[in-house]
């Protein structure tokens, strides 16, 4: 007997009435060759226990260690090749487990496919900066467009996505750090090769509520993706190069620090500004961009700028001065 194609990883923790539509979206696939696996962290209010029967459900209890044990604990009762995120207080669309599977199956190199969101609440409008994220998010959709802005913030959202579990299990699937596991998966899998895609089709409803992790775990704060960011940075992309930092504004501060922090050498800033040019910033030159084509070879260019236009009016320039994303420069704000 052949097991399920399709493996459904949900952690819940009191799950409460979202619970029940969650696992309804996922009874609703016009895939129906899943499993289930719900790894119940101690919840305290039945609403796993109160799920109909189902032979394809399967709940497992945790020891309430938080998400990524359950994760990790879940992936090991995981039997299919292929595992499907998703979270407790969201939905599926019913075309996402085939679409997701079909477009791992035609294309073996990939390693995770993810899709566009659609964010809600139950309460109210969505707040505008979730609504800026995600028009950001869902407009990447190809492997470089989504490698490059790894460094930028998350650029698939977590319950969307689809995993080979064997590339998530040779990556050393979810680790417990100081960030976020999903910003530290996709950082991991950057430096690890991994081929992304983002199927151009909203396939995941994102329920918003003050309640999310996002909103209440301090490992989710910007001065932790900070941290982040200058880890992978220094670990990967950086190694044996100094660096220029692109952007006038604290991120770019912040980030100087953090990545001095791992051992890198920032050698100076760019900035438009001309008040600023000519001086210092951390102890650092401050220079025009126009003085990019006199750039030694070796030196790395980050562009730390927060608004989404002002970032693609950088890589623009940045483009347009001969650098090459990805290989000479990368967002990382």
């Amino acid at each position: 007997m052949t097991g399920p194609r399709v493996s459904v990883l949900m952690p819940v923790r009191d799950g409460g009435a979202w619970l029940r539509d969650a696992v309804d979206s996922v009874r609703s696939q016009t895939l129906t060759d899943w499993e289930l696996v719900l790894v119940d962290d101690h919840s305290r209010d039945g609403a796993s226990a109160a799920l109909a029967p189902d032979p394809r459900i399967t709940v497992v209890p945790n020891r309430g260690r938080g998400l990524v044990d359950a994760l990790n604990t879940g992936l090991g009762v995981c039997r299919a090749p292929f595992v499907a995120r998703l979270d407790a207080d969201d939905r599926m669309h019913p075309d996402r487990l085939w679409l997701q599977l079909a477009a791992m199956q035609q294309q073996p190199a990939l390693s995770v496919v993810a899709s566009r969101v659609r964010a809600f609440r139950d309460d109210g409008p969505v707040p505008d900066g979730m609504r800026r994220y995600l028009a950001w998010q869902n407009r990447l959709t190809g492997h470089e467009a989504l490698r490059n802005a790894v460094f930028v913030d998350a650029p698939m959202a977590h319950p969307s996505v689809m995993l080979r579990r064997d590339a998530l299990h040779a990556l050393g699937a979810y680790r417990d750090s100081m960030w976020a596991e999903d910003v530290d998966l996709w950082m991991r899998a950057r430096a690890a090769g991994w081929r992304f895609r983002k199927l151009p089709l909203t396939l995941t409803d994102w329920r918003d509520h003050t309640a999310r992790l996002t909103r209440t775990d301090p490992r989710c704060a910007p001065d932790r993706y900070i941290a982040a960011r200058a880890h992978y940075l220094a670990n990967s992309v950086l190694q044996g190069r100094q660096v220029a930092l692109c952007g006038g504004g604290k991120h770019a501060i912040r980030l100087c620090r953090a990545l001095r922090a791992e051992g890198v050498v920032v050698s100076h800033f760019y900035d438009i500004a001309a008040h600023r040019v000519g001086g210092t910033r951390q102890g650092c030159p401050v220079l025009p961009l126009s003085a990019m084509s006199e750039l030694e070879t070796g030196i790395f260019v980050l562009g730390c700028v927060a608004r989404p236009r002002a970032r693609n009016e950088l890589a623009t320039a940045l483009q347009r001065a001969g650098l090459i994303e990805g290989e000479q420069f990368l967002m990382a704000a």
